[in-house]
């Protein structure tokens, strides 16, 4: 079953949310294409290639409001001031911040099906 609040994965006997903790109900328990988002639900996809393309937003628009203790708008300004002042395709950087950009778009992916991924965050 899907929750109706955040939209992740739980098991289907579960009373509760495993990412965010709303209560679930009868209504809630769809499966499959047939789910129908509810107003101010989030878009799972819509959180991971936000996440991939503007680090930290991702996780701001999926409701984290720290990501290892740190607001994921300052991982986003972090990440413009660091990639611009390194000028990283110039100098080579480019695959060590591809591969990080990847891990963090991955581990909120992780996060958005209820796990809790590799990055302590919260809500």
């Amino acid at each position: 079953m899907f929750c109706p609040k955040c939209g992740a994965k739980n098991d289907d006997d579960g009373s509760y949310c495993s990412s965010c903790g709303q209560k679930l109900s009868e209504a809630s328990k769809q499966t499959g294409p047939d789910l129908v988002l509810n107003v101010g639900q989030k878009n799972r996809i819509i959180a991971v290639i936000l996440n991939f393309i503007f680090p930290g937003i991702g996780y701001w628009y999926w409701g984290y409001k720290k990501v290892l203790g740190i607001n994921p708008i300052l991982i986003f300004i972090g990440w413009i001031l660091v990639t611009y002042f390194s000028n990283y395709l110039v100098f080579g950087l480019g695959l060590p911040f591809l591969a990080l950009d990847l891990f963090l778009t991955y581990d909120l992916y992780v996060k958005t099906e209820g796990k809790p991924g590799w990055l302590e965050a919260s809500k």
